[in-house]
């Protein structure tokens, strides 16, 4: 165990980069998890910690947990108190932190072959984003298509609002969302836009009996055109009052519970 007491640690300055730089994170293949349940989870879906940092107070608090926690971890590290405040965008941090792999994208075929498929598409706010994933991993949806022009699944604002599961899903990445949407609709996959137009139909009716993908747009802008020409169907969630939209990711949550597979669910 390593005790840090100075901010101009070689060590932390690293960990600070990984938190706050997407560059980072890409460079290194790492990112950075905050909180003891989303670091237990982790370590339930296969991936070892290279490093496990744990404030005096946490150590103390949460002593069960952290000896688990250590003995899945490469490397462990002791701060004070204040320093975990500083690592965490929370007011009220739990005192620890790891740094795990970044698990490998899959492609576009691999997703292809899955029941239910979420597509996220130029997503900018990581809450929304972590949001989705969230949802989709509830309700069956374990495989995920993600622009890059997202904001990064691997924040930790992101893994945060997900609780993780991006962890249990298969990711794909890709430039060119359109173009995914065709692929993945050529292999026999149903793909549906979720869009406000005047061709779009209630999502209450459409067929649930095959393989389904489900695009989500920007919170303000929506999906891009050529998205929405790609995809099989267009549809909306029928609302009553006053709100003509809902936020993305709650869209996305009720979409995904009425596209849903139950026979996946239990």
């Amino acid at each position: 165990m390593q005790e840090i007491t100075s901010r101009d640690n070689g060590s932390l300055k690293r960990f600070l980069a990984l938190c706050r730089e997407k560059k980072e994170r890409e460079r290194n293949g790492l990112c950075v998890l905050d909180g003891v349940k989303i670091c237990r989870d982790a370590v339930v879906y296969g991936h070892r910690l290279k490093q496990l940092w744990v404030s005096k107070d946490a150590s103390d608090r949460y002593s069960d947990e952290v000896k688990k926690l250590a003995d899945a971890a490469d490397e462990l590290f002791m701060i004070s108190d204040s320093a975990a405040q500083k690592l965490s965008e929370l007011n009220s941090p739990q005192g620890i932190f790891a740094v795990v792999e970044i698990p490998a994208a899959v492609s576009v075929d691999d997703i292809g072959s899955h029941s239910r498929i979420l597509g996220i598409c130029s997503l900018q706010n990581p809450e929304n984003v972590g949001s989705c994933i969230r949802s989709a991993a509830a309700l069956g949806f374990d495989s995920l298509l993600v622009s890059t022009d997202c904001a990064d699944v691997w924040s930790p604002r992101a893994i945060r609002a997900a609780s993780g599961t991006q962890f249990s899903c298969r990711i794909s990445f890709t430039d060119d969302f359109a173009a995914s949407v065709r692929q993945l609709r050529s292999s026999g996959v149903l793909t549906c836009a979720s869009a406000l137009h005047r061709d779009s139909v209630p999502v209450t009716e459409i067929k649930t009996d095959r393989s389904l993908f489900l695009a989500v747009g920007n919170e303000g802008r929506g999906l891009p055109e050529e998205t929405v020409a790609a995809c099989e169907k267009m549809i909306h969630i029928p609302m009553s009052g006053s709100a003509e939209s809902l936020n993305a990711a709650a869209a996305a949550a009720v979409m995904m519970w009425e596209l849903r597979d139950g026979s996946l669910l239990k």
